[in-house]
Parts: C-alpha cells; sequence; structure tokens
C-alpha cells in the first residue's frame, strides 16, 4: 500500500486492499488536476506581465514566442488529459494519465525556469530584471505547493524552475548573484518541506477517511447481518411456539378430562400423578407463552391499544395471584397505599408485566423475606418499585439480566423459568412509552422498577 500511494509511508496505517488503493490514487489525481490548473493560467497571464513589462520581447522575441506558446499548449492540453481521467479504471491506465499529465506540469515548470534565465542572462542583474525576477519566482514557487499531492512531481517542478537560476548565478558569482543564489536556496528549501508536509497531511487524511468509510460499511454490513439473523430467530420462536402450544394444550386438556371424569374417577395415585402432569404442562405453556410474547416483540408486530388505566385496580387484582406463592415461601407483602395513580399503558400488558415482576420477587427472595411495591412521582412519570430482600444479583450478571433466556443457573438452580419473562417486561413497557430497570446488592436484595406516563 505504501508504495503505490504515490511515495507516501506510514507504517501506523493498516493496510489497504488494491481496490481501495486505486480509489484513493483516482481521487488523488482528480484533486491533483483541478488544483493545478488554476496555478497554471496564474503563472501564464504572469509571465505575459513580465515579458511586456521588459525588454525580452524585442531583444529575444522568437525565443520567449516559443516559451509562451510550450507554456500555453501545456495549459489547455491540461483540460483535455483530465477529461480522460475517469475513463482510468486500471492500476496501468492510471498510471499512464499521471505520466502524461505530469509531463504537461513540468514543460510549465521548464518554460517558467527559461524565462527567468532568460533574463537574467540578458540584462544581468539590473533593477528591472530583480524585480522581474522576484515576481515572477515567487508565483511560479506558490504554485509548486498546489502540486503537494504528487511530491516527486512538485519536487521535479520546484528543481526546474530554481535549477537554471542557480547555475547561472553560480557561473557568474558576485555579491548580487551570491545575495540571489542564497536567496533562491533558503525559498527552495521553505517550499520543499511545506511540500512534503502538505504530502503527508493530506494523504493521512485521505486514508484515514478511507478506512472510516470501509469501517462504517463494515458495521453497516454487520447491522444488516445481526437485523436478518433477530428475524429468522423471532420467525423460527414464533413458528415453534404455535407447533409447541397445540400439542401442549391437547396434553393439559386430556389430563384434566381424566381427572374430571364421573364415570371413571382416577385412583389418588393417578390423580396426583396427573396433578404434575397438569402442573408441568401449564409452567411449560406459560414459558412457550413467553417466547411467543418475546419474538411478536421483538419482530416489531406488537401493537396493543393504549388507554388510561387505574394503577391501583391493576395491582389489587394481581395481588391475589402471588399470595399462595408468598404465603409458602413465608414471605410479607408491603403494598403502598399510595398507588391511586392513572397511567398511559394497556390494562392486559401492564397486568402482565406486574405478575412477572411480583413473581420473580417472590422466587428469587429468601425464607420468611418481604416483598414492596412502592411509587414515585417523576414529574410526568409514575415509576414503580418491587424491591425483594433475596440474595441480590451478582455484578457480573446484572449486565445481562434484562436481556432474552438471561438466568441466573448456578446461584438459583432449583428456580423455574428460562429468563424470557424480564426481556418481555422490558420490551412491553418501552412499547407503552416507559423504561424498565433494576437495581441490585449481592446478599441485601433487588428492586426492579419500571416508568409509565402519566395520564394527564
Amino acid at each position: 500500500m505504501k508504495k503505490n500511494l504515490h511515495g507516501y509511508q506510514d507504517p501506523s496505517l493498516p493496510p489497504l486492499d488494491d481496490k481501495a488503493i486505486h480509489e484513493l490514487n483516482l481521487h488523488a489525481a482528480q484533486d491533483f488536476a483541478k488544483r493545478s490548473i488554476p496555478g497554471s493560467f496564474i503563472i501564464l497571464i504572469a509571465l505575459l506581465i513580465t515579458a511586456i513589462s521588459s525588454n525580452v520581447f524585442s531583444d529575444t522575441g522568437n525565443l520567449i514566442y516559443l516559451l509562451i506558446t510550450a507554456l500555453l499548449l501545456s495549459v489547455i492540453s491540461r483540460f483535455f488529459i483530465l477529461r480522460a481521467l475517469p475513463r482510468c479504471q486500471s492500476d496501468h491506465s492510471l498510471k499512464i494519465w499521471k505520466n502524461i499529465f505530469s509531463l504537461a506540469v513540468l514543460v510549465t515548470s521548464a518554460a517558467w525556469g527559461a524565462f527567468v534565465v532568460i533574463n537574467l542572462y540578458f540584462y544581468g542583474t539590473s533593477t528591472l530584471t530583480l524585480v522581474v525576477l522576484m515576481f515572477t519566482i515567487g508565483i511560479a514557487g506558490g504554485s509548486a505547493i498546489s502540486l503537494f499531492i504528487w511530491k516527486n512531481l512538485a519536487h521535479a517542478y520546484l528543481s526546474l524552475l530554481f535549477l537554471p537560476t542557480g547555475i547561472l548565478t553560480l557561473m557568474n558569482w558576485n555579491t548580487v548573484n551570491a545575495s540571489i543564489f542564497f536567496g533562491f536556496t533558503v525559498y527552495f528549501i521553505f517550499l520543499y518541506l511545506q511540500i512534503i508536509r502538505s504530502n503527508n497531511e493530506y494523504w493521512l487524511a485521505l486514508c484515514n477517511t478511507k478506512l472510516l468509510q470501509n469501517q462504517t460499511i463494515e458495521l453497516a454490513n454487520a447491522k444488516e447481518y445481526a437485523e436478518k439473523a433477530n428475524r429468522a430467530k423471532s420467525e423460527f420462536l414464533s413458528s415453534m411456539s404455535h407447533e409447541l402450544r397445540t400439542p401442549l394444550n391437547a396434553v393439559i386438556g386430556f389430563s384434566q378430562l381424566i381427572v374430571n371424569n364421573p364415570e371413571e374417577p382416577p385412583t389418588p395415585s393417578q390423580e396426583e400423578n396427573l396433578g404434575y402432569i397438569q402442573e408441568a404442562g401449564n409452567q411449560l405453556l406459560k414459558l412457550i407463552n413467553q417466547v411467543l410474547d418475546l419474538a411478536v416483540i421483538e419482530s416489531k408486530e406488537i401493537e396493543f391499544p393504549i388507554e388510561s388505566v387505574s394503577l391501583a385496580k391493576v395491582v389489587h387484582e394481581c395481588i391475589p395471584l402471588i399470595q399462595t406463592p408468598a404465603k409458602q415461601q413465608d414471605i410479607h407483602l408491603n403494598i403502598s397505599k399510595d398507588i391511586d395513580y392513572y397511567v398511559r399503558a394497556n390494562y392486559m400488558h401492564l397486568k402482565q408485566v406486574l405478575i412477572n415482576l411480583l413473581s420473580n420477587g417472590i422466587r428469587y427472595n429468601k425464607l420468611g423475606g418481604s416483598l414492596t411495591l412502592s411509587c414515585q412521582l417523576h414529574a410526568t412519570m409514575i415509576r414503580v418499585n418491587i424491591t425483594d430482600t433475596g440474595s441480590g444479583i451478582p455484578i457480573q450478571k446484572q449486565d445481562h439480566i434484562l436481556t432474552s433466556f438471561a438466568h441466573l443457573e448456578k446461584e438459583y438452580t432449583s428456580i423455574e423459568g428460562k429468563g424470557v419473562g424480564l426481556a418481555v417486561s422490558k420490551d412491553i413497557i418501552e412499547a407503552m412509552n416507559g423504561n424498565l430497570g433494576f437495581g441490585s446488592v449481592e446478599g441485601q436484595g433487588s428492586t426492579f422498577w419500571f416508568e409509565l406516563p402519566l395520564q394527564q
């Protein structure tokens, strides 16, 4: 890469492929051509002005006419050469184009350098000659800065411009020529270093821009791939959930028919076993329903009406559903009385979220612990806090606890659940223009909360 970028070298940059290098070189060639054409016109006009101001036309008319003609042809040819640039689709054709365009640029420099030497040779170091010399060299030398994109060409341009004058002053050495020589040398070194600095900055910026574009494309492709994979996962979960729920409902239904069959009632042992079947079936059906909810939400197909819902009414309907498991673990329920608020939500889904969070608060609590539900007002939002006195969530698990299928397997191996409920609850709350989060201290307990807009 470093070798092909017109001599630019920077070991800190990662490698680019051949296609990227060609695109960079083509972009640089376009920049170079556009920058160099205005400067060539300025040089041509400056040469005409200085030639008319001196006696060089009358003394060396044919030679000056030849230089002006060469300079004019060089300037005009650049337009035609520039029009051929879009057709340079290969490195070889771009290299040929660069060589032809470089030749046109160097003709300009050679003609300008010859013009300066002719003035200095015929008229010596007269005041008019020195004015013409400083004026022409200043403009031509400054125009060399516009060629910095191709560093080697810019340095060759400077050499053709300054070298003839330097040789002539050395051949006719005197005090004035010595001043001219050293002045030109300092100016040459300044321009030489300026070209190197500008060249490095240009190519570094160009390469970094290209690398950033490549990274942007890679990120876009990765995002598209992830979205496709996520859609495929959601479609698979949705399909499998439907396929599993149909036979499972049959299993639960037939077990209920057997239990409730008055003609052939099951024996106590059979009834106990059928109870296990129903309990396991209902648990599995609950999990399948959660997976189906997750698939629907992640596929962005979830739609439900948002209405004014009484928070107190939803809470009071949820309490009876968790009292039995709370009694089984001797967990004391503390339900705040300050919950008489109306929120913008969907009644059924809000109830689903509350049941899930309250059930988790019991499931992951300690024996004889407590579970507290309280509310806090935050401007136009109401926050519902559900706090347990369980073992808390380890710090290393907290970043993933709200993701799908996150489950504290090692810490709670005896607790049922596959970590779907929290992810579903989070998506439901966000679909209702709210937020869901938590705070936890290992060994002390956790507080899961959600916020919803208040009914104005």
